[in-house]
This record gives structure tokens, sequence and C-alpha cells, in this order.
């Protein structure tokens, strides 16, 4: 499982030198792991302050949380502030 760098990334530049496989690069506006290089050394993770490395395999539930949490926002903005029980709870 490769590893990816999430939104939180400050841009501080630790991981970069914590990568023995230079798996990670500059990007705009943050850091980004090549997924194809990858190889769970797991030294990035312990270098980074906001905790903004994470498996791979967690983000899409992340992006899928953020997007049934904006859904929902938006029902009520439209005056449907009531949420079906339903609607999945959101870990």
């Amino acid at each position: 499982m490769a590893y990816t760098i999430t939104a939180n990334c400050t841009a501080c530049g630790l991981c970069l030198p914590a990568c023995p496989i230079d798996a990670i690069s500059v990007a705009d506006p943050i850091y980004v792991i090549d997924q194809e290089l990858c190889c769970d050394f797991e030294d990035c993770l312990a270098v980074c302050p906001v905790d903004a490395i994470v498996p791979s395999d967690s983000v899409l539930s992340l992006d899928v949380q953020a997007s049934d949490a904006e859904r929902l926002r938006s029902r009520c903005r439209r005056g449907r502030s009531s949420i079906p029980l339903s609607a999945p709870l959101l870990e």
C-alpha cells in the first residue's frame, strides 16, 4: 500500500529528505507521493508535523465523507434541514 499527502500538507519540506527512494516531489500547492515508487517505508510519516501523510486506501473514504457532508449542507441551505433516517453516518 502506498501513501498519499492530503490537503493538510503545509509544504514544510520535512518529508522530502525523509523518503529513502525519492518518491515525494514538490507540487502546487502541496507535495505529492508517486504511487508507483512508494514502498511503504513510513519514514515520511514520522517527520510530518501535521499528519498529512496517510495510507492511499484511506483517502477515498475521506473524499466520500467530505462529499456526503457537502451534500447534507447543501440540503440544509435549501431549507430541507432534516436528514433522512436512511442517510449514511459519517465517522
